[in-house]
């Protein structure tokens, strides 16, 4: 099999956009798993977790950071729940 020197630049190029189209698509779907499973673990966490968590990365929250960081949860839940308005 001789290949001429345009199909095999051809192929190379077609090789090099299908990979990195697969490449894509893989990492958007990994992130988005990622993402899902993030946000069921935040809104699962109570307060205690919430200390125990920033007290781990060296910051100590005041009550007033404690709340917003629980109504910044409550509002993905609520946010989650409402059903999606289609256009």
């Amino acid at each position: 099999m001789n290949f001429s020197l345009t199909q095999l630049i051809t192929f190379t190029i077609v090789s090099l956009l299908l990979g990195l189209l697969l490449g894509f698509l893989g990492g958007v779907y990994f992130l988005k798993k990622q993402a899902k499973k993030l946000q069921k673990q935040l809104e699962s966490m109570d307060r205690e977790q919430i200390k125990s968590m920033s007290s781990a990365f060296g910051r100590n929250l005041s009550e007033e950071q404690i709340n917003k960081v629980m109504n910044t949860i409550e509002g993905l839940k609520k946010k989650k729940k409402e059903p999606k308005k289609k256009k």
